[in-house]
């Protein structure tokens, strides 16, 4: 999932955030009925709208025990005003007094009382409903389930998601059945919608994997929440506006001195491609000099490969388990108040002497510009005892999963499971950016702000890609971009660039040095925002 379009803040919540935030509308004016009126009629003009016309279109709604049932019945109620033939299917009993089952009972909506029969009946009677029905609203659960669905649930969603019809719409309020909203696990019993209609505001799971790529198109809905209380609200969506507002200005009386210095230390014999790539990324971001330190050995590789950088090329001391002769530590040191970002690990290796190097780096009382680490960078970090307690200068952390799991000590299918709340968690204890990548990258910062990014594109799952990422926030950094700022604004360009390879080339088969000529496309089209 993706966006080109989305102009405005968007704030993704946790079921019990949102739960929060319904409380607190309560005190400012706004009931719990209110906000339910308000959220079936929206439903109900959300679904008119997708499908063009709803009059005489068989519309069944499928009715659960909580609040999503009762948003089912409103919006059922306000389709039956528009024309729909609707049915709604009750699949646990509910308090029949209520304002909203009363008004049901007012309106045209026709109601099968399914809790009320045995199994095989009541799966009978929806089974033929089904056969006729154009648009199924799921309103069975809601945010509140986070257990797997079983026994008499389990055999209604089975028969929905295998018996309805080929031209079908299913419009899931606010989460599909069987999407656990606040990590985007999805239980084996799930009941796939063709659109979901977020209720007030976005949700973590809805822009989690693997809950992301199962939502149909998504839709977010007002239903009445005041503005005023979304500003609690740590987690956010990365918006196309948002990022347009972090570049920097680039005055026509400029030089190459004007936008920023950057220093890239990686590369191997083994790993030429990984600083090689890094280096262009950080050009295309509009950095106006690179710094290149490179063991000697792939000089002349790199040079042939990207020309518009400076080289600075340090001696191998002829040993496999050592790459940089100590004596390369001091000339990096001599250098580096010259520049105003640090990208240190790609392809770099794992040697004792380049880990001594960054230790020197990071925890020293240098006066050290803000330091990306990726790659080796973060495998060497991790064997370093407390290093957070030591750090002298503001880094970045870009790991993948794998390497967070290294970090950490934590299983990677952990850190798959609790993405967001673990790398807010260790962004906060380590003082530290973190950007941890995958599908829909999280950025996480020291204050606990949270930022998730739009794109999931599997064109990018290929080597080579990371480093560009570590590229352009260090090049971004350079320029004067804030650090978290940079980190942003360069998941969001690397994971566009990724889509727009996808939509205008291929779905699969990207070279990561390709990246490098659609970035500047991409940058410039935020440019014109604003």
């Amino acid at each position: 999932m993706g966006e080109t379009s989305i102009d405005k803040t968007i704030k993704l919540v946790s079921a019990l955030e949102m739960r929060s935030l319904e409380e607190k509308s309560c005190s400012l004016g706004v009931s719990n009925q209110m906000l339910m009126d308000k959220a079936g009629l929206e439903i109900a003009l959300s679904i008119a709208r997708e499908v063009g016309h709803v009059r005489g279109m068989s519309v069944l709604v499928l009715v659960g025990p909580g609040n999503n049932g009762s948003d089912g019945l409103i919006a059922g109620i306000h389709l039956s005003s528009f024309g729909a033939s609707v049915t709604a299917v009750l699949l646990k009993e509910r308090n029949l007094a209520d304002t909203v089952f009363t008004s049901v009972t007012q309106s045209d909506v026709n109601v099968e009382y399914l809790y009320k029969l045995e199994e095989d009946e009541a799966l009978s009677i929806l089974s033929a409903e089904m056969k006729k029905s154009f648009v199924i609203v799921d309103g069975i659960f809601g945010l509140g389930v986070n257990r797997p669905i079983v026994g008499w649930f389990e055999r209604v969603v089975d028969l929905v998601a295998k018996k309805k019809r080929s031209d079908s719409l299913v419009f899931a309020i606010d989460v599909p059945t069987g999407l656990f909203i606040d990590t985007g696990q999805i239980d084996e019993v799930f009941l796939p919608p063709d659109v979901t209609l977020a209720l007030g505001l976005a949700k973590i799971g809805h822009f989690t994997q693997p809950g992301a790529s199962a939502l149909g198109r998504l839709q977010i809905l007002d239903i009445g929440i005041p503005n005023s209380l979304e500003n609690s609200i740590k987690c956010n969506l990365i918006t196309r506006k948002e990022v347009s507002n972090y570049f920097v200005a680039r005055p026509s009386y400029s030089n190459k001195g004007t936008f920023g210095r950057a220093l890239i230390v990686g590369g191997s014999i083994n790993y030429v491609g990984a600083v090689v790539l890094a280096t262009a990324a950080a050009y295309r971001s509009g950095v106006g000099l690179v710094t290149t330190v490179v063991p000697r050995e792939i000089y002349s590789i790199v040079s042939n490969n990207i020309p518009e950088a400076t080289l600075l090329p340090i001696d191998l001391d002829g040993s496999n388990s050592h790459i940089y002769k100590s004596a390369n530590s001091q000339l990096l040191y001599e250098n580096i108040h010259r520049y105003s970002s640090i990208v240190f690990g790609c392809g770099i290796g794992l040697s004792h002497e380049v880990g001594a190097i960054l230790e020197d780096l990071l925890l020293s009382n240098l006066q050290c510009p803000p330091v990306v680490l990726d790659a080796d960078g973060l495998n060497l970090l991790s064997r370093v005892s407390n290093w957070w307690e030591r750090l002298s200068c503001h880094v970045v952390l870009t790991p993948h999963p794998g390497e967070m799991a290294t970090l950490t000590g934590r299983t990677i299918s952990e850190i798959q499971s609790r993405r967001i709340d673990l790398c807010s968690e260790y962004a906060r204890k380590w003082g530290t950016v973190i950007v941890l990548k995958g599908a829909n990258t999280i950025i996480c910062d020291p204050s606990g702000d949270v930022w998730v990014s739009p794109w999931a594109d599997p064109v990018l799952s290929v080597a080579g890609t990371g480093d560009v990422l570590s590229g352009l926030i260090g090049g971004f950094i350079a320029q004067g971009v804030p650090v978290k700022e940079a980190a942003i604004l360069s998941v969001y360009i690397h994971g566009f660039a990724g889509e727009t390879f996808s939509r205008e080339i291929s779905k699969s088969g990207l070279l990561a040095s390709e990246l490098l000529d659609i970035i500047p496309r991409c940058t410039e089209s935020l440019r014109n925002m604003n």
